[in-house]
C-alpha cells in the first residue's frame, strides 16, 4: 500500500453549487484528514477473499533521474553496513465501501542482512511463514486487505 487516508464521510461536494450536481466537485475536505505515506522497500500483500495466508509481492520502488546519461537512482538505498530495517503492518478492516485501517511498525531485530521471516498464526501454536525477506536497512511492509479469521497474530523470526 503506498498511502492510507481517513474515509471521505465528511468530505462536502459542492457540484450542485455550481449547477452541475451529479458531478464529483469540486468541493471541500472537511478536517480531520489524516493521510499516511508508506516508507519505502519491499511490501507483500493479501490481495483477494481467502488469501490470508498466500501473499503476492506488491513491492514498487521509487526514483529520481536529472534527465543527463546519468544513471537512475533508485529508492531506498540504504547506507554501506546498516541493518536497521523497520516492519510495517497495514491492517484494512470493513468492505470496499466502508472501510477502516490499522497501521502497526516495529524495528526488526535480526543481524543486519540476515535473512528473516514474517509468520502469521490464529491461535499462537501453529505459525505460517508468508513471506521472507533480508534485513537490509529498509522499511518491509505487509498489507492485510479483510482478514477473514477473527484473530490473527503476526512475528518476525530469524530464518
Amino acid at each position: 500500500m503506498r498511502f492510507a487516508r481517513t474515509g471521505t464521510s465528511n468530505w462536502v461536494n459542492n457540484a450542485a453549487l455550481n449547477g452541475r450536481p451529479s458531478a464529483g466537485g469540486p468541493g471541500n475536505i472537511q478536517p480531520p484528514v489524516t493521510i499516511t505515506f508508506n516508507k519505502l522497500g519491499t511490501a507483500w500483500a493479501t490481495v483477494g477473499p481467502g488469501t490470508d495466508d498466500h501473499p503476492d509481492d506488491q513491492t514498487v520502488r521509487w526514483g529520481t533521474f536529472d534527465g543527463t546519461t546519468n544513471a537512475p537512482v533508485a529508492y531506498p538505498d540504504p547506507p554501506a553496513g546498516t541493518g536497521r530495517s523497520t516492519a510495517r503492518l497495514w491492517l484494512v478492516f470493513g468492505s470496499s465501501t466502508n472501510q477502516s485501517s490499522r497501521s502497526f511498525e516495529w524495528p526488526i531485530s535480526v543481524t543486519a542482512n540476515a535473512p528473516f521471516v514474517l509468520q502469521t498464526s490464529t491461535d499462537l501454536i501453529t505459525w505460517k511463514p508468508l513471506t521472507t525477506n533480508s534485513n537490509d536497512g529498509s522499511v518491509f511492509t505487509y498489507l492485510q486487505w479483510f482478514p477473514t479469521s477473527q484473530r490473527r497474530f503476526y512475528r518476525i523470526v530469524s530464518d
